[in-house]
C-alpha cells in the first residue's frame, strides 16, 4: 500500500463548529417546511458524511481546493430536489492521532 492510499484505512469523522451550525440551520429551514422531510434529509446527510470513513478520496477536489494548507474535497449530497455540498479535508494517521476526515462546511448547492 502506498502513502495516500486510503483503501484499508478507516477514518474518524469530525464536524467543525461551522459545519455543525450549517447542518442545524439547514435542518431547521427544512423543518419549517416539513418535519418529515427535515428528518429524512438529516439522516441521509449524516449517513453520507459517515460513509467518508472509507475511501474519502473518491470525491473530487473542491474548486477552491486549499484551506489552511489542506486539500479540500467536495461531496454532493442529494435528497429529492434538495442538494447540498459537504466540504471536507483528510488527515492521515500519525503516531498520536487517527486518520481523520474533518467536515468543514455544509452548503446548499445552487
Amino acid at each position: 500500500m502506498t502513502q495516500g492510499d486510503d483503501a484499508a484505512d478507516v477514518y474518524v469523522i469530525r464536524f467543525s463548529e461551522p459545519a455543525e451550525a450549517e447542518l442545524e440551520a439547514a435542518y431547521l429551514q427544512l423543518a419549517a417546511y416539513s418535519f418529515a422531510l427535515a428528518e429524512r434529509w438529516n439522516s441521509g446527510i449524516l449517513a453520507a458524511c459517515q460513509s467518508l470513513s472509507q475511501l474519502p478520496r473518491r470525491y473530487p477536489l473542491a474548486p477552491d481546493q486549499t484551506s489552511g494548507g489542506y486539500e479540500t474535497r467536495r461531496m454532493l449530497f442529494r435528497d429529492s430536489k434538495i442538494a447540498y455540498y459537504v466540504f471536507y479535508t483528510i488527515a492521515e494517521a500519525t503516531e498520536d492521532d487517527p486518520a481523520l476526515v474533518r467536515i468543514l462546511h455544509i452548503r446548499r448547492s445552487s
